[in-house]
């Protein structure tokens, strides 16, 4: 069974779970008590994915052989944008680029691209 990692929000806090094929999920934090592992990297999507080589073993088990009460049926959860609060912006319209540089660039005359008529009155040869 194939199952994605989510941040969902299910009678209480937010916390990270496995999403499986039948739209079901597993409770990130209820599966890790199940199989002895400690549950807190699970709350937070980042925290999961830095512990990852901790918890990740343990939860790829228990998805295979869910623990009793760690298995959320479809339409019980709300999923959540998986990281919900990013601790660092990563992209950028402008290439990295602040607006007042990239306006300054571009206000230049010579920043401006020209504008040609590329047009012919001839039609273009057809390659072969």
């Amino acid at each position: 069974m194939t199952t994605r990692l989510a941040t969902i929000e299910a009678n209480g806090p937010s916390r990270v779970a496995l999403v499986r094929d039948d739209g079901s999920a597993l409770d990130g934090p209820a599966a890790a008590r199940a199989a002895g592992l400690d549950p807190a990297p699970l709350s937070d999507m980042v925290e999961t994915i830095r512990a990852w080589a901790s918890v990740g073993p343990g939860l790829r088990a228990a998805a295979a052989d869910p623990p009793p009460g760690a298995v959320l049926p479809r339409g019980s959860f709300r999923l959540l944008a998986p990281i919900p609060r990013p601790r660092k912006n990563v992209s950028s319209a402008s290439g990295g680029t602040t607006s007042s540089t990239w306006r300054k660039e571009t206000e230049s005359p010579a920043a401006r691209p020209r504008c040609r008529n590329t047009r012919s009155s001839s039609p273009s040869p057809r390659p072969a």
